[in-house]
């Protein structure tokens, strides 16, 4: 006998065949019952669903309705479409004696623009053995947006960022950014109105107002953890970096006020505080002379931009009134990079002279 008989039923059904032997002489035996028992062929639900590229699949098969237990599962085959990028880690195949989740928990990564399907072919088991159909099991991976490698800056101290973030050519668009994390160096000083971070779906432009100071004698760093959203919700994993590189400003130095007489060269020279880069020139912006005072001809232009430290040495006021005035410049210091620094006050205090009366006055 060899029919081929197939149970879809959940339990076990038997075929009886009635066989009556005959002799080659035409004579018949006594006629018995040969009783098959046909075990059920297990049935499991095919699958189509789709993931973000970079997370686990997480398929569980499962049976039809009416289907004989499933003892385990032989998995036959897989298909990677060119573009995906399977984990290092995900199952082996061909498996065979697999348990429902055995794939639960593999992961294809998809950078191209377009969602890209991956297809298991599964056969279910039972414990008697029997083999269900090969069933398939579609997995469409949506792509993750990935982020420009283009992003990292050097830009001075207080200077507002302007990072403005975005995707690279052929990834798939970003709707949204998530800011995961903030690794401020230790010297640097975070604006009071920077972006609050962690923050999650914000726009390209949210980071490019965020400032620093830096007061010190080298760059610093501030390094953002990004991870870019597509409009499916899927993320660019794993988080990136985006290093914003801060110069240093100068600090003109304390202590550079002072007093002079009446007819006397200031004698100032700019500096900086010594904590600080040191300033490569210097812009004078203002220079406010008290009434009473008389400037010299000769003193310096003001403004002026990118003057030594010595430029204002030369000036020279004239006081012939009863009380000392004031002369008071701003002073703004550039580094070599250049990075300016914060205008500073300097006040020269100038001492009167005396003057005499005109000879044979009384």
């Amino acid at each position: 006998i060899t029919d081929v008989l197939n149970n879809t039923s959940s339990g076990t059904i038997t075929a009886t065949y009635a066989v009556t032997p005959v002799s080659g002489g035409g004579c018949t035996g006594a006629t018995q019952n040969v009783v098959v028992t046909v075990n059920p062929q297990p049935a499991m639900n095919a699958v189509n669903t789709q993931q973000c590229s970079g997370t686990a699949i997480g398929v569980s098969f499962t049976k039809t309705a009416g289907s004989p237990i499933i003892n385990n599962y032989n998995i036959t085959s897989v298909i990677v479409p060119g573009g995906l990028v399977a984990s290092g880690s995900n199952a082996v195949i061909p498996a065979n004696g697999v348990s429902a989740t055995y794939i639960s928990n593999d992961s294809y990564l998809n950078t191209t623009l377009n969602p890209l399907i991956v297809q298991y072919t599964v056969v279910p088991t039972t414990s008697a053995g029997c083999l269900g159909s090969p069933t398939s099991v579609n997995i469409t991976i949506n792509p993750q947006p990935s982020l420009s490698a283009t992003l990292d800056k050097t830009l001075c101290s207080e200077l507002a960022t302007g990072l403005t973030l975005s995707t690279i050519a052929g990834s798939v668009p970003a709707t949204g950014y998530n800011i995961t994390g903030i690794t401020i160096a230790p010297g640097l000083v975070a604006g009071g109105s920077n972006a609050v971070v962690p923050a999650s779906n914000v726009a390209p432009g949210y980071l490019a107002s965020d400032q620093f100071t830096n007061t010190g004698n080298a760059p610093l760093t501030v390094v953002y953890q990004v991870v870019p959203v597509s409009a499916l919700g899927c993320n660019g994993n794993p988080p990136k970096s985006i290093t914003m590189t801060i110069l240093p400003e100068p600090v003109v130095a304390n202590g550079l006020s002072g007093s002079k007489c009446s007819g006397i060269a200031t004698g100032l020279t700019l500096n900086t505080n010594g904590t600080s880069v040191a300033a490569a020139n210097y812009n004078i912006t203002t220079r406010t002379i008290a009434p009473g005072l008389v400037a010299s001809g000769a003193n310096a232009v003001v403004p002026a931009a990118g003057v030594p430290a010595s430029y204002l040495a030369g000036d020279v006021f004239t006081n012939t009134t009863s009380a000392a005035l004031a002369v008071t410049y701003t002073v703004v210091p550039i580094s070599a990079s250049p990075c300016t620094g914060q205008p500073k006050i300097i006040t020269i205090t100038i001492n009167p002279e005396p003057v005499m009366s005109p000879a044979g006055t009384s």
